[in-house]
């Protein structure tokens, strides 16, 4: 029994393993040409519930209606937001940066958040060649 236990928590190691290493390749993907994070799938966005919670007072609706709305803002952001880094234009990425991250602060995807305050103030800098070379 013992044997099996051990087996059994080796192979779910292993899975989780290959999963984390599956994952640090995927990390980065190129969007036109231009190679930058790769931002979570609609589906995958990582959302602290405690803070959409605070929002709605725990409503599942209004919760699905948020996390639907944000995702589609973000998409088209995000859509926005490449198109100004083809353009070069540096006060338009920094615009969506911005919009990008106080959405997602709002509705707990810090993640996101994270990431595109970072852009932002990259934007705020005006080092275009960081903006380029985004992480």
């Amino acid at each position: 029994m013992a044997d099996a236990v051990e087996h059994d928590l080796a192979g779910r190691r292993r899975t989780e393993r290959e999963h984390r290493q599956r994952r640090r390749l995927d990390d980065e993907v190129v969007h036109d040409g231009i190679a930058g994070p790769r931002v979570p799938a609609a589906g995958a966005v990582a959302i602290d519930r405690s803070a959409l919670d605070e929002l709605t007072g725990g409503d599942e609706q209004l919760n699905r209606d948020i996390v639907t709305r944000y995702l589609q803002a973000l998409s088209d952001d995000l859509d926005e937001l490449w198109q100004a880094l083809r353009d070069g234009d540096v006060r338009g990425m920094r615009r969506q940066a911005h919009r990008i991250a106080g959405a997602s602060r709002t509705v707990g995807a810090h993640d996101v958040a994270a990431q595109a305050t970072l852009l932002e103030q990259a934007a705020a800098a005006q080092t275009s060649s960081y903006v380029t070379s985004w992480p």
